[in-house]
């Protein structure tokens, strides 16, 4: 159930952020998709390494990681799918 909740969180922070570049923009490229998954897993990966190294009531975890990752770029990849036909 937490790897869920951590794919859902960031396919709609993917889902969020793709649908601003469109809206700023007029379109979501491959430039604004790498973008975005790149803020994505980014922001994921110094979530878990704060948790590591500041947090002692939570714990890093290689397979939360791994739900972030899938998680941005399923919500990136249907953002995309959505806005480029439009």
């Amino acid at each position: 159930m937490d790897k869920l909740a951590h794919f859902s969180v960031y396919a709609i922070l993917s889902i969020l952020m793709g649908y601003e570049v469109y809206k700023r923009k007029g379109l979501l490229d491959l430039v604004g998709l790498g973008t975005i998954w790149s803020i994505s897993f980014t922001y994921g990966l110094v979530l878990e390494i704060v948790q590591l190294m500041f947090l002692s009531d939570r714990s890093f975890e290689i397979p939360d990681i791994i739900a972030n990752i899938i998680g941005s770029l399923m919500g990136g990849l249907f953002v995309y799918v959505f806005y480029r036909k439009k």
